[in-house]
This record gives C-alpha cells, sequence and structure tokens, in this order.
C-alpha cells in the first residue's frame, strides 16, 4: 500500500501508460486476486481498483 492507501491492484489497473499486452496485465491482476488482493480496498480518494479502472482516473 502506498501513502495515498493504493494497493498494487489499485496501481496496475490505473497504470497510466498503455499496456499492449493484454495477457500480461490479465495475468498481473489474476495473479494478485488469487493472492488475496481484494477488489473493495478503498484508497484515500474513496477508491476501489474497478472505480479506479472503470474511471479511467488515477490518484
Amino acid at each position: 500500500m502506498d501513502h495515498r492507501r493504493n494497493t498494487p491492484l489499485h496501481l496496475i489497473v490505473g497504470y497510466p501508460k498503455p499496456i499492449s499486452d493484454f495477457v500480461t496485465l490479465h495475468s498481473i491482476i489474476m495473479t494478485l486476486i488469487e493472492a488475496g488482493a481484494h477488489m473493495d480496498a478503498v484508497n484515500l480518494y474513496g477508491e476501489t481498483p474497478i472505480d479506479a479502472a472503470t474511471t479511467g482516473l488515477f490518484h
């Protein structure tokens, strides 16, 4: 967790640069979830990883 309470899952779904290799991106996300990453974790801005992914905004 960083100083804004972003988890690794927040960071990967909100990564600002395009990731052209969808298979790698999917693999990273699934590995984090299978290792116990919480999809309902909230950062300082009240965003879950799903919020960060769908809004396109990353704090």
